[in-house]
């Protein structure tokens, strides 16, 4: 799928675009590949972040992602932290992995976040771009 039409698919399924919204769609994205999960009823998603928006948009882009969703009850936040990880496990293999946001991107984040509807479009698409080994800090518990 082109970008254009991803970020479309995002905005469409939480109402605008943020950067957060991005990280959390490449956090379930990495995290369904790496423990080979099922979208939608294979997958069980524990988020540890702040309590407010923007932060939490990030679990808007998990669900779009995955497919997990509250109402399901494969996702939910386990504990409210001032940081961000997110623990991805296959319901079959109980393959799991931790991701976490790399220290410098996250004050990258917290630094550039502006009202500014062009800003945040461009952080967005630099998220999407990004390296994810850049983005990310990710252990694997097998």
């Amino acid at each position: 799928m082109n970008e254009k039409k991803l970020l479309n698919q995002l905005i469409q399924f939480h109402g605008h675009l943020g950067p957060y919204l991005v990280l959390g769609y490449r956090m379930g994205a990495i995290g369904l590949r790496e423990t080979n999960a099922k979208k939608y009823f294979g997958v069980n998603i524990a988020v540890h972040c702040p309590n407010k928006p923007p932060v939490r948009c990030l679990i808007d882009g998990l669900q779009f992602a995955t497919g997990a969703t509250y109402g399901k009850a494969n996702i939910c936040i386990t504990k409210f932290t001032d940081t961000v990880k997110v623990v991805i496990k296959n319901t079959t293999t109980k393959k799991t992995v931790t991701i976490s946001f790399n220290p410098k991107w996250y004050q990258l984040f917290k630094q550039n976040l502006t009202p500014d509807e062009e800003e945040m479009n461009v952080l967005s698409y630099t998220i999407l771009r990004a390296p994810e080994q850049e983005l990310f800090r990710i252990k694997y518990k097998r």
